[in-house]
């Protein structure tokens, strides 16, 4: 039975509920807008227009409403129909709003900015961009005039008619505003201000439109971690930039990161807005984009449909995003192979787009490109190539030729949206081999082809100087690989059509400027810091930069590994900070030093007379590859002239090259059909690869090897053109015939950077000790200890004198000491791969106790040293294998080392010997003291060993796996340092033949006898 105390509570609830609607009408119209505004904060935008609508209503009864009253009511119902995408009340609120303003308050009037400001976030949404653009400069006029160029509310006019600009496919123009709203917002807000994470989540989205992932990623992820200081996680607004996160994840790759994202940024909007809001509705086609990209084609096919239907209740058939949903079901359909069903979507997003009063460029150009796809997929090529040049019309405008000729192609200086103009390009060179495939005299074609390739790779050039990170450069040439492999085969197809040279010199050029192009960057920046003239302080600055990110991202990298949600947050802000100081450092020192930006995106030389000339001096051939997935081709360049031959690849071709350098040829004990068999793999590769080319080779030169691909893990000295029997001690290797040394690239090796410093110690070996230690010690547990490091690396100092440290001295701290002043490195230690993050793979040195250093020098540690080394000796295992990069070969710590200045590297493509490797460094050190090029002491010292290997550890793994890459000049006897642009030899050849003449001068003078004072 209740209480009398529960029947008076329950009765006083009763009552109170019965009273609410008269307490509620009861309320003034200012209480009712105050919470109206509290809804509107909140993201609960029906309830704030219910209630905006009902203050405005009790005001008019009231008889008190006037201009002002009617100026703040539609500006508030204005703002909440904005919230709900309800356009056309919005703006008839928002234009009422204005008339009033300018009578009530005058036409330059911060009220009249605030009414234009508004009218351009309507037309922004309903995307009529040049409408909001004429709106939002009105705005700045007046917020300028009022408040001066410096102020916030000028900042966010600013910013906002670069979102409109955007919106035009205007990227370019778009960034200038972004930047200027930024620099306003530095000197007027405060760094977590709503204008900073609107300001970065803006420029993020430019910047993926762009390609710059990584700088988009970054300023994605800063806009948000400001949003959450600023909104509760729940708010509305919050979802997009959970959204804009996972959509820069999605378009690096990483669709597992991307989906969580996704995932947030819609739960956060049904939410906070409902299942019918159009933000909803994108969040789930977002969502849907991922699920695609995962291969979930049913999940994706039923999100885009049901958020298309929840569009189109809310937005105009027409509308980008309504329309955005049918282009990406078209896109669904054409994975599954459902070509007429996609191309009848896309072409309805078509007509729909070019029938709008706004006709967005961008998004027709795209749409433009899918259908040319799609006809090219159901081989009717001249419907592709008609889309296709109807979509580099739209990107082109009014200026320039007509495009309207198959062959015409726009000019770069007239497109702003250069990704999308990258991706018709390259459409277009498919479409055109297509062609040429089909025609009896296809020279017409491939010839445009290639022309359409070589603007393609212009704009490469153009975009990746223009991005911040090397990950976004990277990024650009995976997804680039496919323009460069059309155009060698478009210019190889007419070399052997044509017979003319400079189809071959195009080929090559192509094949070439495929390679190393970040590498090469990384080293012109060195270049530009030497010679440009900056101040010592601001290079040092520059250095502090790039080690300060380098250490942030492995750290970050280790935060995330380890599952640290806290800690990623404060790094990700930290290395946001510092990528922001390095980017504003840049443009300071490039506008004040014009050489240096000048230098610094200076592109690589290959110079056919210069490569001869070169070569003729060393003489040396050059060998250079590059492969598709059909076909290799070889360029052979020597003194005489450029050779060119294509192969066809056997299907196995990578794999057996994986097979040569698996840890499996090192097996102590093997069969007669095990070594038949390694053979034929060695004589099938030689056949592919030396066979073609071998009779324009000159036996008596050195051999210059630039490989591609998969062909960074082959040492060519163990190619062999017969086999004959299986005695690994007679077969006639490459090895007997040439000294081989290998590049990077054509460029790096014509063009080679210029000495930091000069050395002041001869030699310095490292030989570390790796103690046994429990087996929960980490990577310290799987090192065992090197039985012949020690004698190794004092064969060097035998030679040329200098320091060798051993075991317990043998620490990190003193090869950072030691390493910047040495002429020779020598590192007879552990390496550790990883294949995953290349910049983590690095040498163990022994462990200090009393040092801050861990012990393990990381490859992005190497990368910010200074080493002046004129050769780095890395007999460690696997120091010349690293991830195989689309166009940059293997990131190897032989690379890190090239990168920290060593001008030549020896090193290993596999698990090193201990004993044959220490055999090999006597007989090469040997060779070296006695002033061999260092590729010819190497060879020597190969057949040195083989000359005394048994039948067992004559096998290549014994010996083969040390390759020689970079400058190939002599080392100088004991005691004394040969510098490569300095040489002395030919002084002490001068100096000598100088006391002669002097001897002879004296033997003439004074006959046989010495003359001298007493």
């Amino acid at each position: 039975m209740p209480t009398m105390k529960g029947f008076l509570r329950h009765t006083a609830l009763f009552l109170l509920c019965a009273a609410a609607p008269l307490l509620l009408a009861a309320q003034t119209p200012d209480e009712l807008l105050e919470r109206g505004k509290g809804e509107y904060a909140r993201g609960n935008y029906r309830s704030a227009q219910e209630l905006f609508q009902r203050a405005w209503a009790s005001d008019k009864e009231a008889g008190s409403s006037g201009q002002e009253s009617e100026l703040r009511y539609r500006s508030a119902l204005g703002q909440a129909h904005l919230k709900l995408r309800e356009h056309d009340q919005a703006l008839q609120h928002f234009k009422a709003a204005l008339s009033i303003a300018q009578v009530a308050h005058g036409q330059q009037s911060e009220a009249v900015a605030r009414c234009y400001l508004d009218i351009g976030n309507v037309y922004a949404q309903m995307y009529e961009p040049e409408q909001a653009v004429a709106a939002y400069l009105e705005a700045l006029q007046i917020f300028e005039q009022e408040y001066g160029r410096e102020s916030s509310s000028a900042g966010n006019a600013l910013m906002n008619i670069g979102t409109a600009i955007q919106k035009m496919g205007n990227y370019q123009d778009a960034e200038s505003y972004y930047l200027r709203a930024y620099q306003v917002f530095q000197r007027s807000s405060a760094p977590d201000s709503e204008d900073f994470n609107r300001i970065y989540s803006n420029m993020g989205y430019l910047y993926r439109k762009r390609g710059d992932l990584q700088k988009a990623l970054e300023f994605g992820q800063k806009a948000l971690e400001i949003k959450l200081k600023n909104y509760p996680g729940e708010h509305p607004s919050v979802a997009k930039y959970y959204t804009n996160v996972g959509k820069v994840y999605q378009q690096l790759g990483a669709h597992e990161a991307a989906l969580p994202y996704m995932e947030e940024g819609l739960r956060i909007a049904e939410s906070a807005l409902g299942s019918n809001h159009p933000q909803t509705a994108g969040a789930m086609g977002e969502l849907a984009g991922v699920y695609a990209d995962l291969n979930n084609y049913p999940m994706a096919l039923r999100l885009y449909r049901e958020g298309r239907q929840r569009l189109e209740k809310t937005l105009p058939p027409d509308h980008p995003y309504v329309l955005a949903s049918s282009f990406n079901l078209a896109t669904v359909y054409r994975v599954q192979g459902a070509n007429q069903e996609a191309l009848a979507q896309y072409q309805y997003v078509l007509n729909a787009l070019n029938a709008r009063s706004y006709r967005p460029v961008s998004l027709i150009a795209r749409a433009c490109l899918d259908i040319a796809d799609v006809w090219l997929e159901l081989d009717h090529l001249d419907s592709a190539l008609a889309y296709g040049q109807r979509g580099l019309q739209e990107l082109s405008g009014n200026h320039g030729r007509p495009l309207e000729h198959w062959a015409n192609n726009p000019d770069l200086s007239d497109i702003q949206d250069e990704l999308a103009l990258l991706k018709l390009l390259e459409s277009k060179t498919r479409i055109l081999e297509s062609f040429a495939k089909r025609q009896e005299q296809p020279e017409l074609m491939l010839q445009a082809a290639l022309s359409t390739v070589e603007l393609a790779l212009c704009l490469i050039s153009r975009l990746r100087q223009g991005y911040a990170s090397e990950a976004s450069r990277q990024h650009l040439n995976t997804g680039s690989s496919g323009l460069y492999q059309t155009g060698v085969r478009s210019a190889m197809k007419l070399y052997h059509l044509t017979g003319q040279a400079i189809f071959l010199w195009k080929a090559f050029e192509i094949s070439e400027s495929s390679k190393a192009s970040l590498l090469w960057r990384n080293l012109n920046e060195d270049l530009a810091l030497l010679s440009a003239g900056l101040p010592e302080t601001e290079g040092a600055r520059l250095r502090q930069l790039e080690k300060q990110m380098a250490d942030l991202e492995e750290e970050l990298a280790d935060a995330a590994e380890r599952n640290l949600p806290e800690s990623v947050q404060a790094l990700q802000s930290a290395l946001f900070d510092s990528r922001q100081a390095y980017t504003e450092l840049l443009a300071g020192l490039e506008q004040a030093y014009p050489r240096f930006y000048a230098l610094r995106n200076a592109l690589p030389d290959l110079d056919q007379t210069v490569l001869i000339k070169k070569l003729e001096d060393e003489r040396s051939s050059m060998l250079a590859f590059f492969y598709d997935e059909n076909d290799v081709y070889i360029f052979l360049l020597n003194q005489s002239a450029l050779h060119g031959f294509s192969q066809a690849l056997p299907p196995d071709f990578e794999a057996s090259i994986r097979g040569l350098r698996s840890t499996d040829i090192g097996a102590f004990s093997y069969s007669n059909d095990m070594a038949a068999a390694y053979l034929q793999q060695v004589h099938l590769l030689y056949e592919l690869l030396i066979g073609p080319c071998r009779s324009a080779l000159n036996d008596e030169s050195r051999l210059l090897i630039v490989p591609h691909g998969m062909l960074n893990y082959l040492p060519f000295e163990l190619l062999a053109p017969s086999i004959g029997h299986v005695d690994f001690r007679k077969q006639a290797y490459l090895l007997r015939s040439f000294p081989i040394h290998y590049a990077w690239s054509a460029a790096l090796w014509a063009n080679p950077a210029p000495e930091r410093k000069t050395a002041s110690l001869a030699y310095a070996g490292f030989a570390p000790d790796y103690p046994m230690v429990p087996a929960n010690s980490g990577y310290r547990s799987q090192l065992a200890g090197l039985t012949f490091s020690a004698s190794e690396v004092k064969l060097g100092k035998q030679r040329f004198g200098g320091e060798v440290l051993l075991d317990a001295s043998a620490t990190e701290s003193a090869f950072r000491d030691i390493a910047p002043r040495s002429a020779i490195l020598h590192l007879a230690a552990h390496a550790m791969v990883y294949d995953e993050r290349p910049l983590r793979s690095g040498l163990a040195f022994s462990v200090q106790d009393d040092s801050l250093d861990d012990g393990f020098l990381h490859a992005y540690e190497i990368y910010n040293l200074e080493l002046p080394a004129e050769l780095a000796v890395l007999s460690a295992c696997n120091s010349g294998y690293g991830r195989l990069e689309e166009g940059e070969g293997a990131i190897s710590l032989g690379r890190a080392f090239f990168h920290a200045g060593c001008r030549s590297i020896i090193m290993s493509q596999w698990l090193a010997n201990d004993h044959s490797s220490a055999r090999l460094m006597d007989f090469f050190y040997q060779h070296l003291a006695q002033g061999l090029p260092k590729d010819q002491a190497l060879r020597q010292a190969k057949l040195d060993y083989l000359n005394a290997a048994d039948a067992l550890t004559a096998h290549p793994y014994f010996w083969a796996g040390m390759t020689a890459i970079g400058n190939m000049n002599p080392i100088s006897p004991k005691g004394r340092l040969l510098r490569v642009s300095q040489p002395l030899w030919p002084w002490l050849i001068g100096l000598s033949a100088l006391v002669l003449s002097m001897l002879a001068f004296a033997r003439i003078k004074f006959g046989h006898r010495w003359v001298g004072q007493v």
